[in-house]
């Protein structure tokens, strides 16, 4: 594999991996006993700890991530089907056109509708296989309970309408190496599910902040991800 395309790879792997970061840190399933109305909660960090053990249960969704890097507008999109399956694009003008394909321990690249390449692990080492591997691992096997602790000040905001549907509203502060992230997440009173979240990151290509806006839709339908041809 040559030395842009390596380095192409390795973009595409962050740009991924922030894709998979934000669209699984909220993407989640119908929780067990819960009622067909979801008012908003007594217990704020409840509710958004409700919400994360939900994910575990999603059989399959897909999500919207929209952000501006450097003033241009950029979104990925992606689909997951459980347990250990994701088709992610990033769609932009200065994205060449990314799409990587993940099925358990398999992951496979291409760039501007070329041939899908499998990556090879041990020229990704740090990079692509890093990134993406510690990613999906931690998805999956973090416990909710420890994943809290990253969240402070959970606080109910209000109820709105979103596309047409009746949500309630948390904010909160996540916690990072650079201080707190405020962030906000809508949760649809139909069924417990979110339809959103907002939160700001800084750039590591221009040291600024940008917010970064993911939808969530299609929970539980019925498609499949298989190996390119």
């Amino acid at each position: 594999m040559g030395e842009i395309m390596k380095r192409k790879l390795t973009l595409c792997s962050l740009l991924v991996g922030a894709a998979l970061l934000a669209a699984t840190s909220c993407g989640q399933s119908k929780v067990p006993g819960a009622t067909a109305s979801a008012p908003a909660s007594d217990d704020p960090r409840e509710a958004l700890k409700k919400a994360f053990t939900a994910q575990l249960a999603a059989r399959s969704y897909r999500a919207r991530l929209e952000y501006t890097v450097g003033g241009v507008g950029t979104h990925n999109d992606l689909e997951f089907v459980a347990p250990d399956r994701y088709h992610v694009t990033v769609v932009g003008p200065a994205t060449m056109g990314q799409e990587m394909i993940i099925i358990g321990n398999d992951k496979f690249a291409r760039i501007s509708g070329r041939p899908w390449q499998k990556t090879d692990m041990n020229l990704a080492a740090g990079t692509m296989a890093t990134t993406l591997g510690d990613l999906t691992d931690q998805f999956h096997h973090e416990d909710v309970s420890q994943k809290m602790t990253k969240y402070d000040d959970v606080q109910f905001s209000g109820s709105e309408i979103l596309e047409g549907q009746p949500v309630v509203v948390y904010q909160f502060n996540l916690k990072s190496k650079k201080g707190p992230i405020p962030g906000k997440i809508w949760i649809s009173t139909a069924d417990n599910l979110p339809r959103k979240i907002v939160h700001e990151a800084s750039s590591q290509t221009t040291n600024s902040k940008m917010k970064i806006t993911t939808t969530y839709y299609d929970y539980n339908t019925n498609f499949n991800i298989s190996p390119p041809n």
